[in-house]
């Protein structure tokens, strides 16, 4: 992946185009195993298509500039049918409150904190504050802007993936 993505509401919703330039769909979900240690690396992709959701592995996927594309036609992959207990970043964790490890106080999930790392795409953190929201609404800039007119900055908040009560 050339793209930094250190958020995955900043590629959901990116188009992914075939090899040859036609749309395949759009990328709506990451995919970890469900019971992976330490940082899981994202195993699979789920495209929104007009036939209905894919899913093909995140080794068929590389990021360009503006979108993402397959390394070989979609048409040519196997099916791919998610494991009971993977964990869907977008749908398994956005909006759902977690407990972090040793602490009684919950969090609600803002957005995913992701990490490429030697070529793989791995699950870090979750982002459980009001930075995370913006992010998703598309405006954190914005509120960056407003809060240092102020004097003040939107605070970063995150739990460590490892730290995740599960």
């Amino acid at each position: 992946m050339s793209l930094p993505v250190p958020y995955l509401s900043q590629i959901q919703y990116r188009t992914v185009l075939e090899p040859n330039g036609s749309t395949a769909g759009r990328l709506v979900d990451l995919a970890v195993p469900g019971q992976a240690p330490g940082t899981p690396t994202v195993q699979w992709a789920v495209l929104a298509t007009p036939e209905g959701e894919r899913v093909v592995p995140w080794s068929e996927v590389f990021a360009e500039v503006t979108h993402f594309r397959l390394r070989h036609l979609s048409t040519s992959l196997p099916p791919v049918h998610l494991a009971a207990g993977t964990v869907r970043l977008a749908r398994d964790l956005f909006d759902r409150e977690i407990r972090q490890r040793g602490m009684g106080r919950a969090h609600l999930v803002s957005d995913v904190q992701l990490e490429e790392n030697g070529g793989h795409l791995r699950l870090v953190g979750l982002d459980v504050g009001l930075r995370g929201l913006l992010r998703r609404a598309g405006i954190e800039g914005l509120a960056e802007r407003v809060a240092g007119v102020v004097g003040r900055r939107v605070p970063v908040l995150h739990v460590a993936w490892p730290e995740v009560e599960r």
